[in-house]
C-alpha cells in the first residue's frame, strides 16, 4: 500500500475541525478522493461508537467533493439536519465549529481580501434582460465587473459561479489557444476571448482559494450565459457529448437564450448578503465563502489572461497570490 492520504491521527474526532479544514487538500484528485473515503471507512470499522459518527461526517465531507447526491448517501438515516440553501458538508461543518463569538479570519489571508465592497457592485440588468427577476439582482455577487462575471448562490444549497455576454450574432467556437494567445470566439465583424476560458480561469483560482481556507465542500456549478436571443453557435453539435471537442466544455454549462424554457434564465436565487452586514460576521459559511470569492475577485483582476494560468500548480498559485499582496507570507 502506498502513502496514505489522511494521516493517521485525523482520524480521530478529537482532530475534526482540523481535518475538515484539510479534506480539500488531501482530496484533490478523483484518484485521492477514492483512497481517501476507503482510508476512513478502514478506520470505520474498527472505530468505537463516537468515532464512528465522526467518521461518517467525514466520508460525508470527502464524497462532497465529486457530487452532493453522494454526500447525501453518505447520510441516509443518520439523522442529519441539513440547512436550508446549503450542502450536506456545510452542514456537517457548523455542528463542528464551537468558535463562540463567530468565525475567525483565516490567517493565511490579507487585510485587502474582507473588504466586501467590490463583490457588492450591481450588475447591469438593461443589458441581460429577462437574466433573472429584479428582486434576486441584491444576492447577486461580483467578481469581475469588467469581464461580467458573478456567482450566486441557490436554494439547493449549489453555488452558481457564471459570466454573462450579450453578443446577438452567429458566433463561431474555438477552445483552441494559438501562439500562446487566449482562445477566440468569432462573429462576422468581431471576435473575443472565450468566455469559457475566462470561467475555468475563475474555477482555478477560486478552488484554490476555498482549499487554502479549508471551505467544506459545495456543488459550485460553472455557467456561461448568452442573454441575447440572437446568440448562436454556429459549430456547437462538436462540443456537445459526443463532439470532437467535449473536453473543452466538459463541466461547464453553455446556455443561451435560445435554451431557456421559463421566463428567467436564473431561478431558484437564495440570499447571500441580507441587509444586516453585522450577520455576516457571525456566520462562519457566509464569512469564509465571502473571502474565497473576495480574494478571487482581486487575483482575477490583476492576473494578466493567458493559457499558462490553467496549468499552474497549487505552489506557483499561492506564489502568486502571496506577491499580489492577497494572502500572508
Amino acid at each position: 500500500m502506498g502513502k496514505t492520504v489522511i494521516p493517521k491521527k485525523y482520524l480521530a474526532i478529537r482532530y475534526a475541525k482540523d481535518a475538515f479544514m484539510q479534506v480539500r487538500k488531501w482530496c484533490n484528485d478523483d484518484t485521492r478522493i477514492i483512497r481517501a473515503a476507503e482510508e476512513v471507512v478502514d478506520a470505520y470499522e474498527h472505530a468505537n461508537y463516537t468515532n464512528r459518527g465522526y467518521l461518517a461526517h467525514l466520508l460525508a465531507m470527502i464524497m462532497g467533493l465529486r457530487s452532493e447526491d453522494f454526500s447525501r448517501k453518505c447520510m441516509l438515516d443518520t439523522g442529519l439536519k441539513i440547512l436550508e440553501c446549503r450542502s450536506v458538508s456545510e452542514s456537517i461543518y457548523t455542528i463542528y465549529d464551537t468558535e463562540v463569538e463567530g468565525p475567525q479570519k483565516s490567517a493565511c489571508i490579507a487585510p485587502c481580501v474582507w473588504d466586501w465592497n467590490h463583490l457588492k457592485i450591481k450588475l447591469n440588468m438593461s443589458r441581460h434582460k429577462w437574466l433573472l427577476h429584479r428582486d434576486d439582482v441584491d444576492n447577486i455577487l461580483t467578481i469581475s465587473m469588467s469581464d461580467e462575471v458573478y456567482a450566486c448562490r441557490h436554494k439547493d444549497g449549489s453555488v452558481r459561479v457564471f459570466i454573462l455576454n450579450d453578443c446577438d450574432d452567429d458566433i463561431l467556437v474555438d477552445e483552441e489557444s494559438f501562439n500562446g494567445e487566449c482562445p477566440m470566439y468569432f462573429t462576422e465583424g468581431s471576435h473575443f476571448i472565450s468566455p469559457v476560458f475566462k470561467i475555468k480561469v475563475v474555477m482555478k483560482i477560486l478552488n484554490f482559494f476555498l482549499a487554502e481556507i479549508g471551505y467544506p465542500p459545495v456543488n459550485i456549478i460553472p455557467d456561461v450565459i448568452f442573454s441575447s436571443s440572437g446568440a448562436h453557435f454556429i459549430n456547437r453539435d462538436v462540443y456537445m457529448c459526443g463532439g470532437e471537442f467535449f473536453s473543452a466544455w466538459k463541466g461547464i454549462n453553455v446556455t443561451t437564450r435560445r435554451d431557456t424554457k421559463g421566463l428567467y434564465i436564473l431561478d431558484s436565487i437564495a440570499c447571500f448578503i441580507n441587509d444586516y452586514p453585522e450577520s455576516v460576521f457571525m456566520d462562519v459559511l457566509v464569512y469564509k465563502l465571502l473571502e474565497a470569492l473576495s480574494a478571487t475577485a482581486i487575483m482575477y483582476s490583476k492576473i494578466e489572461l493567458s493559457p499558462d494560468i490553467l496549468n499552474q500548480t497549487t505552489s506557483n498559485l499561492k506564489k502568486m497570490a502571496k506577491s499580489l499582496g492577497i494572502m500572508t507570507n
